[in-house]
């Protein structure tokens, strides 16, 4: 997710050319620029840096902020936690489905807002489909996450694990939900629209539920990312050669560079994805979908599909949780880690915009160095 993807108190460094990374950074001993903690040059001014590696001691600042990616890290957890029993829940619905398994399902892509193409009579069949690409998506979350223990139990990592970089985005997107949507909107004397779920059928919340974060992430990130970098790609190939990915990386996403057309399409789909929610919410909800958008887009590009269904999931489940989880014990628990949440979002949101703005001015200076 480079425009606006960022990592609370985390040293990490950023690969120019490659793609935007979490790793330590140091600065070039005859530039000043900021470097690669592991660059034997400079990137920026091309001169080597010296091999003599001089040991960090400890601040105290940083010491706080190991223990604050341990608490995030803690707090990771307890959003994975809630997820699953959302999920194990939506399994657990599926009788309730089956009672209207012919129900008409839309088929809608969006550009000028939300455009339905057709109907299929066939609300079970997707359901099923839905809540089986959300599992397998948290599944290869999990397997990918190898390093997500050493973060709780404070232990340094080369790499955030995707869970940790999922689960701190999602704090950052909940900070801005609240500022734009909630306090905005109470500055401003007024309420922000929303879709009214006491209006609706049990089934059709759990339908909607697992649908949001599958079909909205193939339909926004997909078809407004991939296949655009795949056409494109594809021309270039043609025209100077230049090697492509494999076919299932534009569909699967992950490992693509941070380049020109990767940040133009990452801006485009964010501002589509936001502007489709405009029909069932109203303008205060631009701004936190659009980088929503970003950081589901980034994830996308940096790791794959399955961390931006993982996000989407994980963010609206929780937010549907109040409503298909019956326990009052657990809906408590869901309030207190939302609040934190919040808390946590607002660090990891200022973290993440001053990464985001050095990764933009290394660029620059990049860019500048390139073309004199």
């Amino acid at each position: 997710m480079h425009l606006c993807i960022f990592c609370v108190g985390i040293k990490y460094s950023i690969h120019l050319d490659v793609e935007l990374g979490f790793t330590d950074m140091r600065y070039c001993i005859h530039c000043g620029q900021q470097i690669p903690d592991d660059a034997a040059f400079c990137v920026i001014c091309g001169r080597p840096q010296s091999t003599v590696q001089v040991p960090k001691v400890p601040s105290a600042w940083e010491d706080v902020k190991g223990i604050g990616k341990t608490l995030a890290s803690i707090l990771a957890a307890g959003m994975l936690v809630i997820t699953l029993i959302c999920i194990i829940l939506l399994y657990l619905g599926i009788p309730e489905i089956t009672d209207v398994w012919n129900y008409p399902v839309s088929i809608f892509i969006i550009f000028n807002g939300v455009q339905d193409l057709f109907q299929i009579d066939a609300l079970l069949v997707f359901y099923l489909l839905f809540i089986f690409a959300i599992t397998a998506s948290i599944t290869l979350l999990l397997k990918k996450s190898r390093t997500f223990l050493q973060e709780v139990r404070m232990e340094p990592v080369k790499e955030h694990s995707p869970l940790y970089t999922v689960c701190t985005l999602i704090m950052a997107s909940m900070f801005l939900t609240l500022i734009f949507q909630v306090l905005a909107a109470a500055a401003l004397g007024t309420e922000y629209a929303h879709p009214n779920f006491d209006e609706y059928s049990h089934w059709y919340i759990l339908y909607s539920a697992a649908e949001s974060p599958v079909y909205e992430e193939l339909i926004s990130r997909v078809l407004l990312i991939g296949i655009p970098l795949l056409a494109i790609d594809s021309i270039i190939n043609r025209v100077k050669g230049a090697e492509m990915k494999p076919l299932r990386r534009y569909i699967l996403g992950g490992g693509f560079e941070f380049g020109n057309k990767e940040l133009l399409f990452l801006v485009i789909s964010s501002i589509l994805f936001s502007y489709a929610h405009l029909e069932s919410w109203d303008a205060f909800k631009l701004i936190p979908s659009f980088f929503a958008g970003l950081f589901m887009g980034f994830l996308y590009l940096k790791y794959g599909l399955y961390a931006s269904i993982s996000f989407h999931a994980i963010n609206n489940l929780i937010g549907y949780s109040r409503i298909i989880i019956s326990s009052s014990a657990l809906n408590v628990a869901v309030g207190l880690i939302a609040l934190a949440m919040f808390a946590f979002g607002i660090a990891y949101f200022i973290n993440y915009t001053v990464k985001s703005g050095r990764w933009m001015m290394c660029r620059y200076e990049h860019f500048k160095k390139r073309h004199g």
